[in-house]
């Protein structure tokens, strides 16, 4: 059925109405309302909307032209037929100058009459329907084209603006209604501050001279993209686009203009930068690692040269804390600190009290940056004549627990110090201590162990006397008894379980010593006879066979023994076991004497370094961490980015509250499935801060953080 066509008729003659009203709605798709005068048809006009009007000329107090020029007055471009008996020809040229569709006389047979009439009203109401669907397909385009989150821009194929959308607006600072219309290049100005081709133009006109004004362009079909850094924005701090164009199409396929989105990634091009400077720090992390047989300057030399680095610096100094942290000894320069400084006789220890800016960080106990050295402040205490010149400052302390062991610091980067300056030289020098700790632990360790071995020694050569002479026996007991005592008070300071084993070749093991280190260290008694099995049920069943091999391992081929793995203590608490033993041959006997040591704080460390190598190796987008209660254990940038959150308030947040109603309804369904397989995909949606729903591809692997199973997910963001 088409649709109704409501018309409201007016005319004086109740009579014509009523028949213009019969003869109308004979047609079946014709709804006729009639009024005897122009002012009642006004007045319902402000309540009620119609499809055309039909409307006499000759009539009391308002003729029909007065009527027409009313309603057009009022901004309403309905449908108006002029039906009248008149017909002179100015009455006719006036209607149509006012604004009139068609101008239709009285006269004839009623049936062709209001036949044509019915003629005039459909096709006049179809024109204005056409009108009215053009201009709100126009509509249309111009707010789907405001409502791109790029800024775009288009031009016709004279290089004349067509379009401007607000977010072009609020990018440039150019209003539409101000750059429309424009030529000559007028839309390069607020990029490159002068008239030129931009990608746009390279579309329409293919020029090598425009195309050599950047750097790298790709094209994909007719599209064209690049990317390029403009340094006269934000304030001269410069911002990095990303431009992309392509042709645009007339309804027979010819190229008619043009269109550009620009959209800004400095804070891409930042990520990037951070995600490059991660990996560049967990790299030289893994050399520090590495570097456990250097010497301690070297060690401290290659982390001082990379910090300076990393933070973009050109000078830096790294200084040991005394114990009672009231002094500091400057134990590294960096080279360009040291050939620029024309101090003389450099002081090597310094006093915390006299310290200036550079001691603050120990002062305060937290990382100092100062952007500004030059500007008064009330920390400074002034410098010598022939210090290094300092314009910028970065200083931080190095805990282990609470007392800080190292002051490091690092100046003079171009650009002012961030918060992802202080991190890197936080973890770096972090690194460092716990590599100098565990290399100084190791030189104690091996120490005591050779104090260790002369004391066994000692006591066999001992026995041999005493078989010698027995009056001396008496007396070399009680120094055996005494060198046992020793022995048993050095093997207690070890920082684990000593122990000496006998492996016979009939595959079995009798201990002949094990420290009281045992119980506080394995939660296992030092019993000779029940060690073994006790020692054995410790160790993690998927790790038993392991632990068997690599025993009957060593033992076949007389090597030492390097074995680590985690271990339960019967108090059900998990940690991380290093197993180190050298073979020695006795009398024939083959003797295993060796250290079992508690290494969970660096497994974990370990684990730490190893999970931020997976997340920068498979960050695609947004990065989580969460365990299966959906509590946030680690979040990327970008995550925070996606939803609209700080770090802080994410990283409060559940799993649960991010979800949108339809994905959190699957979230039981989905850790059921990640039970069966180790990962899945799957689509999702997300709750942003201001209450939007981010539509994102999921996938989600489960992985080990710090001893737990937990699930990492990767989130790309869906496009419409």
């Amino acid at each position: 059925m088409k649709d109704t066509i409501q018309l409201l008729y007016v005319d004086d003659e109740p009579t014509l109405l009523e028949i213009g009203k019969v003869f109308l709605e004979r047609f079946e798709n014709f709804q006729v309302f009639t009024e005897e005068s122009a002012l009642s048809a006004l007045d319902i006009l402000n309540s009620q909307s119609f499809d055309a009007i039909i409307s006499d000329y000759q009539m009391p107090k308002m003729d029909g032209i007065e009527f027409l020029k009313v309603v057009r007055k009022t901004g309403n471009k309905i449908p108006f037929i002029l039906f009248t008996g008149k017909g002179r020809e100015e009455v006719v040229i006036e209607a149509l100058n006012e604004g009139a569709d068609f101008y239709l006389q009285k006269g004839g047979l009623p049936k062709s009459q209001f036949a044509e009439l019915a003629h005039k009203v459909r096709q006049a109401v179809k024109q204005r329907r056409l009108e009215s669907s053009i201009r709100d397909h126009e509509q249309l385009e111009a707010d789907i084209m405001n409502f791109l989150p790029d800024a775009t821009l288009a031009i016709n194929s004279d290089g004349i603006v067509i379009a401007w959308n607000r977010a072009m607006e609020q990018l440039t600072g150019v209003q539409a209604g101000d750059i429309l219309g424009k030529g000559d290049y007028e839309y390069s100005i607020p990029f490159y501050l002068t008239r030129r081709p931009m990608l746009i133009d390279l579309v329409l006109h293919d020029d090598p001279e425009t195309s050599a004004k950047y750097s790298a362009i790709k094209k994909l079909g007719e599209n064209l993209s690049t990317e390029i850094t403009l340094s006269h924005f934000h304030e001269g701090t410069g911002a990095s686009f990303w431009f992309c164009a392509s042709p645009l199409y007339d309804n027979q396929g010819g190229v008619v203009g043009a269109i550009e989105s620009i959209r800004e990634i400095t804070e891409n091009k930042r990520a990037e930068a951070a995600l490059r400077l991660d990996e560049a720090r967990l790299e030289k992390l893994l050399e520090l690692h590495r570097m456990i047989d250097e010497p301690e300057q070297v060690i401290t030399r290659f982390a001082l040269d990379e910090a300076v680095r990393l933070t973009e610096s050109t000078i830096g100094y790294i200084a040991f804390v005394h114990e009672d942290e009231s002094e500091l000894t400057m134990y590294s320069w960096s080279e360009k600190a040291m050939k620029e400084c024309q101090v003389l006789d450099k002081p090597r220890t310094f006093k915390l009290a006299n310290t200036g800016l550079w001691g603050e960080s120990l002062r305060q106990r937290r990382p100092v940056v100062t952007n500004d050295y030059a500007a008064d402040s009330p920390l400074k205490k002034g410098i010598p004549k022939g210090h290094v010149h300092l314009t910028r400052h970065l200083g931080i302390p190095v805990f282990d627990g609470d007392r800080i062991v190292i002051v490091a610091g690092v100046g003079n980067k171009e650009k002012n110090y961030e918060p992802s300056d202080i991190r890197q030289l936080n973890l770096l020098m972090s690194g460092m201590w716990g590599i100098l700790q565990r290399k100084r632990s190791e030189q104690d360790l091996l120490r005591k162990n050779e104090e260790i071995m002369a004391a066994y020694e000692e006591i066999t050569a001992t026995e041999e006397e005493l078989r010698a002479n027995y009056e001396e026996l008496v007396q070399q007991e009680k120094e055996l008894h005494r060198n046992e005592q020793q022995f048993q008070s050095m093997a207690g300071n070890v920082p684990g379980v000593v122990y000496r084993v006998h492996a016979k070749p009939d595959g079995t093991f009798i201990f002949e010593y094990i420290s009281d280190q045992s119980i506080r260290i394995l939660g296992i008694e030092n019993n000779f006879n029940t060690f073994l099995e006790n020692f054995f049920q410790g160790i993690i069943q998927e790790d038993q066979e392991r632990f068997k091999l690599s025993m009957q391992d060593v033992v076949k081929n007389k090597k030492p023994w390097d074995y680590e793995g985690w271990f339960q203590k019967p108090s059900g608490e998990r940690i991380w076991l290093k197993i180190v033993s050298n073979p020695i041959m006795e009398y024939g006997n083959l003797i295993f004497d060796g250290i079992i040591f508690d290494d969970t704080d660096r497994r974990k460390r370990d684990e730490l370094v190893r999970l931020l190598a997976k997340i920068s190796d498979e960050f695609p987008a947004s990065v989580t961490v969460h365990d299966y209660d959906g509590n946030m254990l680690y979040a990327n940038e970008q995550t925070f980015l996606l939803h609209g959150y700080t770090s802080q308030e994410f990283l409060s947040k559940n799993l649960h509250e991010l979800d949108a109603l339809e994905s959190e309804q699957l979230i039981n369904e989905r850790m059921k499935m990640l039970q069966e397989r180790n990962e899945i995909e799957f689509d999702a949606e997300h709750y942003h801060k201001n209450g939007s729903i981010i539509p994102l591809h999921v996938f989600v692997k489960k992985i080990a953080w710090e001893g737990k199973d937990v699930l990492l997910s990767i989130a790309t963001r869906l496009t419409p």
